[in-house]
């Protein structure tokens, strides 16, 4: 990826509603991001392997995966090999690269703290940090790419918001407005 640019993930509710746009999401997003905070359903399979055969990169982020989903999760990522996988559970990681060995999806954690600590991210195996909006400094967006993460900031749905996240460095954003880009380009002139 360029260094300027920042990866969009379209935060989708339903399949149904992201078919029905398909055409237009090809202008303006990389990737199609699914929040996970229930079961691992063959729907949800379907809808994965759908957008990989619409030529979109997968981002899901399972939050608060509950105990003993280890191996619907697992499961789950060798049928669909999602481009990206950010999780709640830290621990989860190292369990996924032992368990998946040729695995080309990048784990990533989801991260609520203002100051996390990378290079422990970094030393158990995550290769990305999803953070909300709020949390993102510039200092954190540093730490982040001095040890090798790349950074994606939550839920960037409005102009000024994406031109302060680019401007900082982040690797991508997840948004529920995927015209945001659009709207920013007409706003800085």
């Amino acid at each position: 990826m360029p260094e300027n640019s920042v990866m969009i993930y379209h935060l989708i509710n339903s399949l149904t509603d992201f078919e029905k746009d398909i055409g237009r999401f090809r202008k303006e997003i990389d990737g199609v991001s699914f929040l996970i905070s229930g079961e691992i359903t063959e729907d949800l399979i379907k809808a994965l392997k759908k957008v990989r055969d619409e030529g979109f990169k997968e981002l899901l982020i399972f939050d608060e995966l509950g105990k003993g989903k280890t191996t619907e999760l697992i499961k789950l990522i060798k049928t669909v090999e999602p481009y990206a996988t950010s999780l709640s559970d830290l621990g989860l990681i190292p369990v996924l690269k032992q368990s998946l060995e040729h695995l080309t999806t990048r784990l990533g954690v989801i991260v609520r703290n203002p100051f996390p600590n990378f290079q422990a991210l970094k030393k158990v195996g995550a290769e990305l940090v999803v953070m909300p909006t709020a949390l993102i400094k510039g200092r954190v967006v540093k730490e982040a790419k001095a040890s090798g993460l790349n950074l994606i900031a939550y839920l960037v749905n409005d102009p000024a918001t994406y031109l302060k996240m680019r401007s900082s460095g982040v690797s991508g954003i997840i948004t529920r407005n995927p015209g945001v880009v659009r709207e920013a380009e007409k706003l800085k002139f």
